[in-house]
């Protein structure tokens, strides 16, 4: 179609007009996707805060249609492994590594609400950014042809047929997160650290708490009690917060836990060290009768 050639032909026509961050290889390309060209206002919003902080920056709107484009033009062989998903969501998480690879640039999730220009975190030398533990392919950097990304799609053909299921039988959208989620990314990025040739350029790791308020909650003991004893409800009982060793392994409806803090100056102290905000609208864990999640 031609908005699906649009992105990509675009992309193809600028890519050597594109400047670098900082000195890096990592060219100024902030990719997005969604199913198609029209985005509901919440998240239009966001986009506009990302597209904001980076007036210097190409943005690249991927639809559905667009990502075919870019399949079938640069990866056929990748659809052996996107035909293994058994969600429509992994398919679409897993193409993000291949727009990363071919033309380089920010990946960012569409509800992200970004707080400062990525050149500003960006050090000279960097070559790839992920987060860590879990690295999460809501926000990922890279320059173009990353070795990293080929490792992510040689993975993808033994994670891509993850299950899990629910008591009632039917498949737990959570799959989502071991099939080319989270999950798959962190175990793929440990083996490139662990195995890579010696030579392979390296990844540069950041905090989940760049963009998680939940995570912050992990960091900071006296942080996790006092926002517990506020909550009137939550999933995660005060006793099971208060227990939890600190990690960055911590569920997207953790970021409950800062509302109480948010006019707190240490709430305002921490959020200081923010890029982003990830607003977790929640496309890999709603219920399996939302579109996004129809099984093949």
């Amino acid at each position: 179609s031609s908005s699906s050639a649009s992105t990509l032909d675009r992309l193809l026509r600028h890519e050597r007009l594109i400047g670098h961050v900082n000195g890096t290889s990592i060219p100024r390309i902030i990719h997005q996707s969604w199913q198609n060209a029209t985005l509901p206002p919440k998240l239009e919003n966001y986009r506009r805060s990302v597209l904001d902080a980076h007036p210097g920056w190409y943005h690249a709107l991927w639809t559905d249609a667009d990502v075919d484009d870019l399949i079938d033009n640069h990866y056929p062989w990748a659809r052996r492994a996107l035909a293994l998903a058994h969600l429509r969501i992994s398919k679409f998480d897993a193409v993000r590594y291949l727009m990363l690879h071919r033309f380089g640039g920010a990946y960012l999730d569409l509800d992200i609400e970004m707080f400062v220009p990525l050149d500003t975190v960006i050090a000279p030398g960097t070559t790839a950014m992920v987060s860590n533990n879990p690295a999460d392919p809501a926000h990922m950097l890279s320059q173009a042809r990353h070795p990293a990304w080929m490792w992510m799609m040689d993975h993808l053909f033994d994670s891509m047929n993850a299950t899990m299921y629910l008591e009632n039988g039917e498949l737990d959208p959570k799959t989502a997160f071991y099939a080319a989620g989270p999950a798959a990314l962190t175990d793929a990025m440990a083996a490139y650290d662990a195995r890579a040739p010696a030579d392979a350029p390296r990844l540069t790791r950041f905090p989940m708490s760049r963009f998680y308020a939940g995570c912050a909650i992990s960091y900071d003991r006296a942080m996790r009690d006092a926002a517990a004893r506020h909550l009137s409800t939550s999933e995660i009982r005060f006793e099971e917060i208060r227990a939890k060793e600190v990690s960055d392994m911590v569920s997207c409806h953790a970021d409950q836990l800062c509302k109480p803090l948010m006019h707190s100056a240490q709430y305002g102290r921490w959020m200081s060290t923010m890029w982003g905000y990830h607003h977790c609208s929640g496309v890999w864990w709603k219920p399996l009768d939302d579109d996004i999640f129809k099984t093949k």
